[in-house]
């Protein structure tokens, strides 16, 4: 069964060639024009800064180091395929290139407030972006945000599936967004004639209303994984609500109940209804005794 959404959107909004914070959407502009990406950091002060990146610039891992893995490479239609680095390789590059979020005698799996597991791939985040590539129905021309993107799955599946005019990632660690998201999207703007734009922010979610006041609204985020902790549902809560366009839609993939940390789907959904500002459905359980898992669609409550 597909899924489609209803979104407002403007047609002159869809296949702009360039703007002032973005990849040209040109092939002759790709070959012959600067092309800058935006990376903003700054997560201690909760400020969100820019710092511009040539297309060609965007780091890559090298192919004898780390091989590529394909999301439903049986797939007729070349762009219903993301390709992404393995975790395990890149976590090896980066620690020999200086780009580990936490100390080699730390654990790599999640320190909170310092890293949080962004060079892992975590189950969800396949959910997300299997099912946005299989079953979802999406019109061109959104502006979408990926929040805690680690590999940036789900924002690459919209990348290549729907035609979207912005896609921004956001992770905590800026380590994270330059070992592995931002050649994740190297990797998988080679084959498109018409990229859209891109922006990537590191930091927490502290600092993203600042940002999105002088940015715009989106029509579509999606975050993967990122309800484990119970602590961190306000500040979700007020990403969301901040960064949602008035007949946004957002898809948050998690875990039925994060054993030994405190989060679950229940905790979360009875926030949200104590906070009352999203409804809240679901788009696609996996029934399992071992690792059940959902996939919520969130929108503005009239």
């Amino acid at each position: 069964m597909a899924f489609s959404f209803n979104f407002q959107i403007d047609p002159k909004d869809i296949g702009n060639d360039i703007d002032s914070f973005g990849i040209s959407t040109s092939c002759e502009n790709q070959a012959n024009k600067s092309k800058s990406i935006g990376l903003i950091s700054d997560k201690s002060s909760g400020q969100l800064k820019e710092l511009s990146l040539e297309l060609d610039e965007l780091p890559v891992c090298e192919d004898d180091v780390v091989t590529s893995v394909q999301l439903l490479k049986g797939s007729t239609d070349p762009n219903a395929s993301v390709s992404y680095y393995c975790p395990e390789e890149v976590s090896l590059w980066a620690k020999a290139n200086d780009l580990m979020p936490v100390d080699s005698e730390q654990s790599t799996d999640l320190v909170s407030g310092v890293y949080e597991g962004g060079l892992q791939l975590w189950e969800c985040s396949e959910d997300l972006a299997t099912w946005l590539l299989d079953k979802a129905e999406l019109q061109p021309g959104l502006r979408v945000m990926e929040l805690g993107c680690g590999a940036g799955l789900p924002g690459l599946s919209c990348l290549r599936r729907h035609r979207p005019v912005k896609v921004a990632f956001q992770d905590f660690n800026p380590e994270v967004l330059r070992a592995w998201t931002m050649p994740n999207c190297r990797l998988n703007l080679a084959d498109l004639a018409r990229p859209p734009q891109l922006e990537f922010l590191a930091g927490s979610w502290a600092g993203l209303a600042a940002w999105e006041a002088a940015r715009g609204a989106f029509d579509l985020v999606l975050t993967a994984e990122t309800i484990y902790n119970p602590d961190y549902y306000q500040q979700l809560h007020d990403a969301l609500s901040h960064l949602l366009a008035p007949d946004g839609v957002a898809l948050v993939a998690a875990k039925v109940s994060y054993f030994g940390v405190g989060g679950s789907e229940s905790l979360f959904c009875d926030f949200l209804d104590r906070r009352g500002q999203f409804s809240h459905s679901t788009a696609m359980r996996t029934e399992s005794a071992a690792l059940a898992r959902v996939i919520l669609e969130l929108r503005r409550r009239r």
